[in-house]
């Protein structure tokens, strides 16, 4: 029967909650979800329909799109934004869902969420890294879509599971009940594995108890390492332990996100991936909170088999709140279903109102038992559920990450810690089955010796302590070191001196309690030798890729700094540093032997050189680390090229390796590609949020790609993590000039130059906010200062003519004239002049235009005079211009173009013009444009008098003119 969704006043959340398809039976197989996209949602029985509760903003209810909204959407068999589309796996009331290719990158499969109106489900995904929910590769948004591009991982969901149970005569007594249907699909070939990344299967965590020694600690660490064992874990557990086991993957990604504020809120089997590897995935956050937003609204709903009472009550009420709590609820539900065959609670027919009404009486009163459905189920588990499933919030657990700790817990054979262990017998079943060997009457006399030499070890236990103590708290504090100096030293490829030198000097302190004077490693040193094995493990790599970035850091500087035959010395200490590796880390990395190669070559022996490139290319790339390491090896070297699938790898294998993505940031963005690199860095801010850096490459990343307002946010954050950080107060100060806030970039700026630490075109920079305040005399005696500390400089020159445009033309002039003597080929300066001579030759300024674009054709300023210069003309090459500035709309760009369409409709009274003219001057309202001056635009004036251009100035706020006005 199909779905009774009932919906609030409002559209429908997103693509990824419609997108539904008509189902396609193979043998128990399911509705599909492929890539996290899922089709055709939770199929129900004839006598309990499912109901989907949704509101948002006043508005019809969807429906199917119309054709203006399905209006230029791609097709199957096209190529859209570089992936081919293969074909349409749903249809939603806003857009379209696609399984695509994308050849760039390894060919890959990947879904496209192609959308006509934009949601928060990638930012809100961009924040979350984990195995068990699926990411968000990158965002594409183009004049009328907002384009998602995620991984594919797998067809089959948990509801596809759930329907195959509920076909059979009775539940199953293995694992391999709950995996049976995702193995037929695999079988049947529905599922193309070879073309998605590999996964890491998150095994059982081992967890620490009092109760137990080390040996049962090992002993309780149970799960597979690798993706393709976690089908065989699976099949080798009972039916109830898989089940957990799939609750406490979920439960930790629903950890993951309450975490970092975010609720799920429409937590059920249709939105539970089972990916082919057998590792469940969360996805669909669609409805998803985030509660870090400012005035976050009222739940917006759900599915109501899977909602919690207190969420159905904020859904009635329009009122309530929620928290994490309310999606342990759900996924106490989805596991009492598995674990019965059976729904929860019956969901009545009627009105939207009778059916909440019902829902809410019934989720008031206990939970049915699980254990009178399936006798497998143990009192262990059974409290667990009931502990889920409390009506009362403040009587389950407190959070999910409690919930997986129970679960895991009970599957190592430990008593619960947060609810209630029902049953001694049980309790002592766990007992017996931690200790095998203890269990025994034989060994019962061996316990006393045993406790008395455990007597005797104490004391030497409260010894040693101390220097395991100190040993671990110098571990913790190298590991800080060690990550300021990556984040200093990773600068290598840019030129950043001043970073490099602050990053060499943290390296040396960091390294030094575990280094001897020739570099190696000090075994033998007990702030070495307390460590426990896994720390020795991990300071040994973490030394081993200090020395490599070191050595990349310090060639860095020699070639920035000294000529080409004062490096040989650098070379050769760089070749010795490596050496020092070999003591340090048994197993040297691919990029050990790239690197070193690069030094041989450098200082003339090529054999060598040859003999290491040869043995690095066999060394195996295996994990993260390795791709990584490799990928910026190559970075360093400006092979972005070669380093980008490295990079792309190392994320693809751990998602939570911040480096990685933090490299991939800086290649996509040395690349041209500022709208992938903003994405790379949202993933940083997400995985460390307390570092300033990733937000302020970001903010660079979103200011090239023209979205200033979310760049000048970037930089707000990055400056409340770190208030010293001069860049981001220049990189801020100019977005916000340019903005139309000089007053606000003046004070940025100001507080930039007075840190000593910042360049010419910063100062600058300062010089013109003052003189569009109207403050010329400072204005003047800063560009002075300016031109006389760098007389061979034409930048200060041509910001100093821009600013004498309208007040000093004849000085203007010679500003542009004298900085094309030191640059003949200064874009810039040849902008200004076509500024000047616009207003007395239109043909005079349109040629000097065209200089500029000649030296740089993607000089967006100069495209935006050459646009309305063209439009004054009448000639139709002005629209051509108006597209160009659209594929980076800047809000400047944005008013310009409207700027540009408003004459042209003048010219060629054809209506089309006005209306982009308007929808132009409304978005760049929209991206933070300053409004001050479009009431007296003379190139606006062909609006004047339409209904829509007066709803736009009655709607501008009411502020006073300051200063020179920006100059388009």
């Amino acid at each position: 029967m199909p779905k009774d969704e009932i919906d609030g006043p409002g559209p429908m959340a997103a693509i990824g909650d419609a997108a539904k398809s008509d189902r396609s039976r193979a043998g128990s197989g399911g509705s599909r979800a492929i890539g996290g996209h899922r089709l055709d949602p939770a199929g129900m029985e004839d006598e309990e329909d499912a109901a989907t509760l949704r509101h948002a903003a006043p508005g019809p209810a969807p429906s199917d799109p119309s054709p203006q909204e399905r209006a230029g959407l791609p097709r199957v068999g096209s190529d859209f934004l570089g992936f081919q589309l293969l074909k349409v796996l749903g249809k939603g009331a806003f857009g379209v869902v696609y399984l695509a290719r994308q050849a760039e990158l390894a060919d890959r499969l990947v879904v496209l969420k192609v959308t006509s109106r934009r949601d928060d489900e990638p930012r809100i995904l961009a924040q979350l890294q984990h195995t068990n929910i699926v990411p968000i590769y990158s965002i594409h948004v183009t004049p009328s879509h907002q384009v998602v591009c995620m991984p594919y991982f797998g067809a089959t969901t948990l509801d596809d599971v759930g329907e195959h149970i509920r076909s059979q005569d009775k539940l199953p007594e293995t694992g391999f009940g709950l995996i049976s249907s995702l193995i037929e699909n695999r079988s049947d070939g529905r599922s193309d594995s070879a073309s998605r990344p590999e996964m890491d299967a998150a095994p059982a965590p081992r967890v620490s108890d009092p109760d137990r020694g080390d040996a049962a600690g090992d002993a309780a660490q149970a799960g597979p390492s690798l993706s393709d064992d976690t089908l065989d874990y699976l099949k080798g557990l009972t039916y109830v332990e898989a089940v957990l086991w799939v609750g406490s993957r979920l439960a930790s990604g629903l950890a993951h996100a309450h975490e970092r504020r975010i609720l799920h809120l429409d937590l059920k089997p249709a939105n539970v991936l089972l990916t082919d590897e057998g590792q469940p995935m969360l996805l669909d956050l669609n409805l998803s909170m985030d509660l870090k937003q400012a005035g976050a609204p009222t739940p917006p709903g759900g599915t109501v088999l899977y909602m919690s009472p207190e969420q159905l009550d904020a859904f009635q009420s329009k009122t309530g709140e929620v928290d994490g709590r309310s999606d342990i609820y759900s996924l106490g539900v989805m596991l009492f279903e598995l674990l019965t065959r059976r729904r929860h609670l019956p969901l009545s027919r009627g009105s939207s109102r009778g059916i909440v009404d019902g829902v809410i009486a019934s989720r008031k009163a206990p939970s049915p038992p699980v254990r009178c459905w399936n006798k497998a189920v143990t009192p262990a588990v059974e409290s667990i559920i009931r502990h889920c499933l409390e009506p009362d919030p403040a009587r389950r657990y407190r959070d999910a990450r409690e919930l997986q700790e129970d679960i895991d817990r009970h599957l190592s054979n430990l008593p619960l810690r947060h609810a209630r262990e029902p049953s001694l017998l049980e309790r002592g079943a766990k007992w017996r089955r931690r200790h095998p060997t203890l269990a025994s009457s034989a060994t019962m006399a061996f316990v006393a010796t045993i406790c008395l030499v455990l007597a005797c070890s104490m004391i030497w236990v409260a010894l040693s302590d101390g220097r395991r103590d100190r040993a671990i708290l110098g571990h913790l504090r190298f590991r800080e070191d060690f990550q300021k100096s990556q984040l200093l030293l990773n600068t290598a490829h840019d030129g950043s001196t001043g970073h490099l030198m602050r990053g060499l000097e943290v390296a040396r302190s960091a390294m030094a309690p575990y280094l001897d004077e020739d570099g190696r490693l000090k075994v033998s040193a007990p702030a070495f030798q307390e460590l426990p094995g896994p720390e020795q493990a991990s300071l040994r790599s973490d030394l081993a890729e200090l020395i490599l970035l070191e050595v990349r850091a310090r060639i860095a500087l020699a070639e920035q700094s000294e000529p080409a035959p004062r490096r040989g010395e650098t070379y050769l200490w760089a070749l010795d540093r490596l050496g020092c590796m070999r003591s340090i880390d048994r197993h040297l990395p691919s990029a050990f032997y790239q690197d070193r190669a690069r030094l041989l070559a450098a200082i003339g022996r090529p054999v060598d050189a040859e003999r290491d490139r040869r043995r690095g290319g066999r060394i195996r790339v295996r994990n993260a680390r390795d791709h990584y390491l490799l990928g910026t090896s190559l970075l360093a070297q400006r092979q972005g090229d070669r380093a980008e699938p490295l990079l792309s790898r190392a994320v693809a294998l751990d998602p939570r390796q911040f480096w990685a993505w933090f490299a991939l940031g800086i290649c996509h963005s040395d690349q041209g590609r500022n709208s992938d690199a903003a994405g790379d860095f949202a993933i940083c801010t997400a995985l460390v949020p307390q570092l300033a850096w990733p937000y302020l490459n970001r903010g660079l990343c979103l200011a090239r790609c023209g979205r200033l307002t979310e760049a000048v946010t970037a930089y707000d954050q990055a400056l409340r993590l770190d208030p010293g950080l001069a860049e981001a107060r220049v990189d801020r100060g100019l977005a916000l000039l340019e903005l139309g806030h000089p007053d606000r970039a003046l004070v940025d700026l100001d507080r930039a130059v007075a840190s000593d630490v910042v360049g010419p075109a910063a100062r600058a920079a300062r010089a013109e906010s003052l003189s569009r305040l109207g403050r010329h005399a400072e204005s003047e005696a800063a560009f002075s200062e300016l031109i006389a500390q760098s007389p061979g400089d034409p930048t200060p020159l041509v910001a100093r003519g821009f600013s004498r445009l309208q007040r000093d033309p004849a000085g203007a002039a010679a500003d542009f004239g004298r900085a094309l003597e030191l640059d003949p080929k200064n874009a810039r300066a040849y902008l200004g002049r076509a500024h000047l001579a616009r207003p007395r030759d239109q043909r005079a300024a349109l040629a000097e235009a065209e200089r500029a674009l000649a030296i740089d054709p993607d000089f967006g300023d100069a495209l935006q005079l050459r646009a309305l210069i063209r439009a004054h003309l009448n000639d139709p090459g002005a629209e051509a211009d108006v597209d160009r500035l659209l594929r980076v709309p800047t809000p400047q760009g944005l008013y310009n173009a409207a700027c540009a369409m408003s004459i042209l409709s003048r010219g060629r009274a054809e209506a089309r013009y006005r209306t982009l003219s308007i929808r132009f001057l409304e978005r760049a309202l929209q991206a933070g444009l300053a409004p001050d001056n479009i009431a007296d635009d003379p190139d606006l004036a062909p609006l004047a008098g339409t209904a829509e251009f007066l709803r736009i100035l009655q709607a501008l706020p009411r502020r006073p003119k300051a200063g020179t006005p920006a100059l388009r």
